[in-house]
């Protein structure tokens, strides 16, 4: 084992173990993820494919978001008052009802519309097809963030509710609808996906935040069913059994090396970008795109790096499968290490004290939730721009599919019906 190896395994098992003795939130769960693409940082350094100054610097601005995330959840916590807050101002059971019903119908209608790419034969193509469902991408937007939107509402309600939250039918609704469109999903990591958006939401919204490794202990089955979900989908894709190696080395060679091949573009400058800040820029072009304008652009961040990986060029009608460039090697290229760094710590602050408020409204419980969630986005994924309209632009769909209920009456506020026989007495009490 060379050095840069035992390092590479190192930064997994520290960071693994690390987490798992954390309470459950976004520390652990970033831990882990950032841990498994430093150590394949550390591996193309032994290939001499990047410098070592790359993985140090990946792992200092992880360390550095860690300790801000946990900073703010222990000062905020110390300053919370512990006496009780009064009622948790709630929201109509017929608005919750319809956010989860839209939003998971609309998803469902994205998956029929693009025939449900688990059982599609060229699932690898079909699952990373957004917008063939029509209706001006909303089904596809309700697909990609709505139904957990919807599962967010449903949990704020139901803890405001009813405890435990299995006793509230909307947010089982909720529930099954995030299983069921995961699963048809087509992606071989969507149901680890999934655990990770729960444990997130019960970070921020429930009673109390058991640690990584109680989780793991109690709902160990349920991992199993996820674990082999990934395998079975991994072998239905045709970039796996098309290489000579075992499936177990491709994954392993997937979350490692391959995970870390976008950061590592980006944080080398080893992608073809004619404009300044990719940020700047993609809001810029996201927003012109989604609102029909034209951008005068040839292509995003993300397009660019990944034409790069492939040696294709960006500006052709070729496409390219999404890629997870990272928060940290996003801030890296616009303005440099040490802004990376601090930024990063700085983000911590924020999402950790989201993390650890509890207002006494389901609605600002609700918005905290999504605030967390869209970080966890941005940090994994990188391509700030993307996240922030999306998860922005669906928050406003849901919203004004909530408003759109109170205007629905209930049974008890419709007028009551008066038969003919009350009518007619009435008219000879009149007279």
């Amino acid at each position: 084992m060379t050095p840069y190896e035992l390092v590479a395994y190192s930064a997994i098992v520290i960071a693994v173990c690390t987490a798992l003795s954390m309470p459950s939130g976004l520390a652990p769960i970033l831990l882990m993820q950032l841990g498994l693409v430093d150590s394949g940082l550390w591996i193309l350094a032994r290939n001499h494919s990047i410098t070592v100054a790359i993985p140090v610097i990946y792992a200092t601005a992880t360390v550095s978001l860690a300790v801000g995330l946990r900073l703010a959840n222990r000062v905020y916590a110390r300053s919370m008052d512990p006496t009780p807050g009064g009622p948790i101002k709630t929201i109509p059971n017929r608005v919750v009802w319809l956010v989860v019903l839209v939003a998971s119908g609309l998803s469902l209608f994205h998956l029929f519309a693009i025939g449900l790419p688990v059982f599609s034969p060229s699932v690898e193509v079909t699952r990373f097809d957004f917008t063939s469902s029509g209706l001006f991408g909303v089904p596809g937007r309700m697909y990609l963030f709505g139904t957990t939107i919807a599962l967010v509402v449903a949990t704020a309600s139901a803890d405001a509710t009813c405890q435990p939250w299995r006793k509230c039918t909307v947010y089982r609704f909720a529930l099954l609808a995030e299983v069921v469109t995961s699963v048809l999903s087509g992606f071989k990591g969507s149901l680890l996906h999934l655990a990770i958006t729960l444990i997130l939401i019960q970070a921020v919204l429930g009673r109390s935040r058991p640690r990584i490794v109680t989780i793991l202990k109690r709902y160990l089955p349920l991992g199993i069913i996820a674990i082999a979900y990934f395998l079975y989908v991994a072998t239905t894709y045709t970039s796996y059994s098309a290489h000579g190696e075992s499936l177990l080395t491709q994954l392993v060679d997937r979350l490692t090396v391959q995970g870390a091949r976008p950061a590592a573009n980006v944080m080398t400058n080893a992608f073809y970008w004619p404009y300044h800040n990719t940020i700047v820029h993609d809001f810029y072009y996201y927003i012109h795109e989604y609102l029909g304008l034209g951008t005068g652009i040839d292509f995003s961040a993300p397009r660019a790096v990944s034409s790069g990986i492939l040696s294709i060029d960006p500006t052709s009608r070729l496409k390219t499968p999404p890629v997870a460039m990272g928060g940290i090697a996003e801030l890296k290229f616009n303005w440099g290490s040490a802004a990376a760094i601090c930024l990063m710590f700085v983000l911590g602050l924020a999402l950790g004290y989201a993390e650890a408020q509890r207002p006494r409204s389901v609605v600002r419980r609700s918005l905290l939730a999504i605030v967390v969630l869209s970080g966890y986005d941005f940090i994994t994924h990188g391509d700030l721009a993307y996240y922030v309209l999306n998860w922005a632009m669906v928050s406003v769909m849901i919203a004004l599919i909530g408003i759109a209920a109170w205007f629905i009456p209930t049974p008890s506020e419709r007028p009551a019906m008066v038969n003919r026989s009350d009518k007619v007495r009435l008219a000879k009490s009149l007279r």
